[in-house]
């Protein structure tokens, strides 16, 4: 009995720490985060709603980090008049490919320890 209390408790610190570090994930994307406030107060279903509010947001991201890529080749083509500025716009976007593909990958594991969660959640009711 103890014990499953004691599991409880990390159960629900790890999703506190996972709403607090989703949050920063969406200030970091640009992304509002006023729904977050609805995973800090019920932490069970905060699953189900982080993971329809995050597939959307990864099948977008999916071609976000190709873009940057596609522009960077139009740039070469089209701006070899102003070498000068060319140069810094391509690292700008292959900054914003790094930084998206970055969001991208945290946001998987955060859908992976969603699933974690979950299932701690339902063994633990089981029992």
């Amino acid at each position: 009995e103890k014990q499953c209390e004691d599991i409880r408790n990390y159960v629900d610190m790890i999703d506190n720490l996972r709403s607090v570090v989703y949050k920063n994930i969406r200030e970091l994307a640009g992304t509002p985060t006023c729904q977050t406030i609805n995973d800090n107060l019920s932490p069970s279903p905060s699953t189900a709603i982080h993971h329809e509010r995050t597939q959307p947001t990864e099948a977008s991201n999916n071609h976000h980090p190709y873009q940057p890529p596609q522009q960077h080749q139009h740039q070469q083509s089209s701006g070899e008049e102003d070498d000068g500025e060319n140069p810094n716009k391509t690292f700008m976007n292959k900054i914003r490919g790094t930084t998206k593909k970055t969001i991208q990958h945290a946001e998987e594991g955060l859908n992976k320890l969603d699933g974690v969660i979950k299932q701690l959640r339902t063994n633990m009711q089981k029992k």
